[in-house]
C-alpha cells in the first residue's frame, strides 16, 4: 500500500522527501475489529490543489484505517514560534518564605531581614482538660 500511494503522489506531481516505515505497533483501542497497526510516515511535497486528490486516495483505499495528513510548513514556523517566546520567558527565583519572628523587606538584589518586638516567647497557659470535662458533664443541658 505504502508503494501505492507514493506512487501516487508522483503521478499527481509530488515529490517524495522521506518514506519512514514505523513498523508494527498495538492499537490504544481495536478500530474495525484491528488490534495492531502499520504505521509509515510519508513526507511528501505537493501543490495544495492536488492535496485533496491524495487525501481521497487514501480514504478510499481499503487496507488504510487512519490516517494523518499534516502541512509541515506551518507546523515549523509555530514550533520556531513557540521556541522564541519560550526563550523569551526568564524564570523568576522563588520568593523566600517568611519566618513568624521576623519580617523580610525587598529592597533590589538584596533582601533585608529585620526582628519584630515580638522577640519573647509567648506565654504558656496551662488547661486542665479532666476538670473542664468533669465540669461539662456535670451540668444539665436539658434545661
Amino acid at each position: 500500500m505504502t508503494k501505492e500511494i507514493t506512487d501516487f503522489i508522483v503521478s499527481q506531481g509530488g515529490e517524495i522527501l522521506k518514506v519512514e516505515n514505523l513498523g508494527r505497533k498495538k492499537l490504544t483501542y481495536p478500530i474495525k475489529r484491528t488490534r495492531n497497526g502499520l504505521y509509515v510516515l510519508i513526507n511528501f511535497k505537493l501543490t495544495p490543489e492536488k492535496v485533496n486528490e491524495v487525501d481521497h486516495k487514501i480514504r478510499v483505499t481499503a487496507g488504510i484505517i487512519r490516517h494523518l495528513m499534516i502541512n509541515m510548513e506551518e507546523t515549523l514556523i509555530r514550533q520556531a514560534k513557540d521556541l522564541e517566546e519560550q526563550r523569551a520567558v526568564r524564570r523568576r527565583p522563588p520568593i523566600p518564605r517568611v519566618k513568624t519572628e521576623e519580617k523580610k523587606t525587598l529592597s533590589g538584589p538584596e533582601v533585608k531581614t529585620e526582628k519584630t518586638k515580638s522577640d519573647k516567647p509567648a506565654p504558656k497557659i496551662e488547661i486542665d482538660l479532666d476538670k473542664q470535662i468533669e465540669k461539662a458533664l456535670e451540668e444539665d443541658i436539658t434545661k
